[in-house]
């Protein structure tokens, strides 16, 4: 049997670590970085969304480049205006300034995840691809349990802008990996088209600015998001227009009609509108340990959850056991949907945990299963468009399902204040009532399960 390959198995994963590192220092630190640079309010929550508005903008370009510049150039590129933009962000004097840094840092970033993934599918034998996307993924959200570690302690001990370093010293050891692990493989003759580097991330761009602004600006009632929206209608059906009339772009969505890549995809995008964990950390809010560092810390113990997810899934998937590590994923979410539902005024942060570790493992069993089957039917000459379609999948779901259940919350609190309940106890229940939704959505997902694990010929040992 064929060894795998450790040293290019290690690079994924410490590369794909990068990815997420600043994501998750963001997201622990949004509140205290809000406030130091006197944001306002409405627009706290959107610094992480300027991260994943720009990796979905960015991403429909990654086929292209990887064909341009292949895997290790790209990623060479990427790691370096990650450590620049790092460095400007750490600067900032200014909201608005650093909601420009983070969205630049974003579009270096986008490439990572699916140049990554793409390399995993080149390189790994099928037969051991669920090991490789289980480390791929574990790499992903390895950044998501440092990160908030390191952000929780350095944001408390020196200051908010200390959390934009954490990335630079794991990028030098990046560098000398990337350059011996990867392969140097470039199509000079390449040529770039208006639908993957122009049109679709102008419409993917206008999709999560109209998603994410919307809740916190109060919809039309805003100029900018009125702006957005109408970028969005214009930019979408264009985009539509003009992939259908395109005889060749270097980003295919042909994949979307693959049963096992589109059910994948379904999965991933909706497994993700019900898994932003924003609406636990906003219904915790009331508590004052609600620190950076408690943040973190429930940040990191998702991650660490997320880990272990990925390792059952791989592990499952060398069994060809999809069924167990899906269905299992998932009858976890309903266990921490269910948990969530007790959560009440008496609740603390850290009382409140265990749902989310619960989450975590499913979220990684679930997502490490689908990166598996997505590829099913797939050839190599197509990784790097699933790959791309794979992480759009997970900004477009996390950003829309944002926006929509915060809409969702807002609605079941208004329609108990008006029969008559008292501001606080509506407040409690819309949230209860929002978990609920999403405890629906999750059990709506069984359905593509269905029809996913319905299509395998390999039955499970």
């Amino acid at each position: 049997m064929e060894r795998l390959p450790l040293a290019f198995l290690a690079t994924i994963f410490w590369v794909n670590l990068l990815a997420f590192l600043n994501f998750s220092s963001v997201f622990v630190a949004m509140v205290e970085i809000g406030h130091a640079i006197k944001a306002p309010d409405t627009m706290i929550l959107q610094l992480p969304t300027a991260l994943y508005a720009a990796i979905a903008c960015a991403a429909p370009a990654t086929p292209y480049l990887l064909q341009r510049l292949g895997p290790r150039r790209l990623l060479m590129f990427s790691m370096i205006g990650l450590s620049a933009t790092t460095v400007l962000a750490s600067q900032c004097q200014n909201f608005w300034q650093l909601m420009a840094v983070l969205f630049l840092h974003g579009l270096f970033c986008a490439p990572i995840s699916p140049a990554t993934q793409a390399a995993v599918k080149d390189n790994i034998p099928d037969r051991d691809l669920g090991i490789g996307m289980a480390i791929w993924g574990a790499g992903n959200y390895a950044g998501g349990l440092v990160g908030p570690l390191l952000a929780g302690i350095m944001v408390t001990v020196f200051g908010w802008r200390s959390i934009f370093i954490i990335p630079l010293p794991f990028v030098l050891l990046a560098f000398p990996l990337v350059m011996t692990a990867i392969k140097s493989t470039a199509d000079r003759t390449a040529r770039p088209d208006a639908v993957s580097m122009l049109m679709a991330p102008i419409a993917m761009l206008f999709l999560v600015a109209t998603a994410s602004l919307g809740p916190s600006l109060s919809w039309f009632s805003s100029p900018l998001v009125m702006f957005c929206a109408v970028g969005l209608a214009f930019s979408f059906p264009l985009f539509v227009w003009s992939y259908r009339r395109s005889t060749s772009t270097a980003f295919h969505m042909g994949c979307l009609l693959d049963r096992f890549s589109g059910l994948s995809l379904l999965i991933v995008f909706g497994f993700n509108m019900v898994s932003t964990g924003l609406f636990q950390v906003e219904f915790l809010g009331k508590d004052p340990i609600l620190t950076p560092e408690v943040i973190g810390l429930r940040s990191s113990i998702a991650a660490g959850t997320l880990l272990l997810g990925f390792i059952i899934s791989g592990w499952l998937c060398q069994k060809h056991s999809y069924a167990t590590g899906l269905f299992g994923g998932l009858a976890l979410t309903f266990v921490a949907k269910v948990g969530y539902l007790f959560y009440n005024d008496d609740s603390s942060a850290l009382d409140a945990i265990w749902p989310v570790a619960f989450s975590g493992v499913s979220f990684g069993m679930v997502t490490g299963v689908v990166a598996t089957l997505a590829y099913r039917t797939i050839g190599k000459n197509h990784a790097a468009d699933i790959a791309t379609c794979f992480i759009l999948a997970t900004y477009l779901g996390a950003s829309l399902g944002t926006g929509i259940l915060d809409e969702v919350l807002v609605a079941f609190d208004t329609l108990f204040v008006a029969q008559g309940m008292a501001a606080g106890a509506a407040l409690e229940r819309a949230f209860k009532s929002e978990f609920w939704v999403e405890l629906v959505i999750s059990v709506l997902l069984l359905w593509p399960a269905w029809l996913l694990l319905r299509g395998l010929k390999t039955p499970e040992d």
